[in-house]
């Protein structure tokens, strides 16, 4: 697009100059947007993160309460048993329960259990 005289020559110039100015404003804009979607990314990468991280915790926190639940439940049953088996074998020694040949010791107990209620 060269113009023959100076005039024409001088706006050919301008023309191209201000070309070049919106060729470089168009990609430092792209540069900004491009850096600007960079940065979201690894927000959005660090929020996921994190929130990966709190689940995993929940996760591990519910487990832990559910085993220390289990565990307490165990212990009670434990206990209750021993109870059961302890009040029985103190029974048995005044009321004449006999130990058969062949049979085991707590099975002797077992026929004779009612629940504590």
């Amino acid at each position: 697009m060269c113009c023959v005289n100076s005039f024409g020559s001088l706006c050919c110039r301008l023309a191209e100059e201000e070309r070049k100015r919106q060729e470089e404003e168009d990609e430092r804009r792209r540069d900004e947007e491009e850096m600007r979607l960079a940065e979201e990314l690894r927000r959005l990468e660090e929020e996921r993160y994190r929130k990966s991280v709190e689940e995993t915790e929940l996760r591990r926190r519910e487990e832990a309460e559910r085993i220390e639940a289990e565990a307490k439940a165990v212990s009670r049953l434990s206990y209750l048993y021993g109870l059961v088996v302890s009040v029985l074998d103190c029974q048995s020694r005044g009321s004449g329960f006999k130990f058969r040949p062949g049979q085991k010791f707590v099975s002797r107990f077992l026929l004779h259990l009612r629940p504590l209620y």
